[in-house]
């Protein structure tokens, strides 16, 4: 946790919170402010981690690549699958081992022109690619990142 710098008597100042919870479920936590004539000041700190919600969409030119950026939101190292559920698009990888608190950028690459059918060629094609822990429980969290592919 960072240190709050020091707010003189009499004076307003803010303290700002970032909340990046490691697990879902409500969390719970304090923030102590300290005061050496009338001493500390404990406020609850309630927060709730829910799944992540879907991002995107995320454009990518035909026989290019676009990157997307992924953290390992937990406290340990985990290895996460990727997946793109379409065949215009590929990635380089289909896995990566990813420190904790750790920002990667996954490059969802998109087939070259000609090897789209007419249809992709003329309107574009869209994908999800959906990140998971590497882990056999259906229930875990998944990631999901709209893809769209531009001719």
């Amino acid at each position: 946790m960072e240190k709050v710098p020091t707010i003189p008597a009499g004076e307003t100042g803010n303290i700002v919170f970032n909340f990046e919870p490691s697990d879902l479920g409500i969390l719970l936590s304090k923030v102590v402010l300290t005061s050496p004539i009338t001493g500390d000041y404990i406020y609850p700190l309630i927060g709730e981690g829910t799944r992540p919600t879907a991002k995107g969409p995320f454009v990518v030119q035909a026989g290019s690549s676009t990157p997307v950026n992924f953290v390992n939101p937990f406290e340990d190292e985990k290895t996460f699958n990727y997946v793109v559920d379409s065949d215009a698009f590929f990635l380089k990888s289909s896995s990566e081992s990813i420190k904790p608190k750790k920002v990667v950028k996954i490059f969802v690459n998109m087939q070259p022109m000609r090897n789209l059918d007419a249809a992709a060629q003329k309107y574009g094609v869209t994908a999800k690619l959906v990140v998971s822990v590497d882990n056999p429980d259906p229930d875990d969290v998944k990631w999901v990142y709209y893809i769209r592919g531009e001719p």
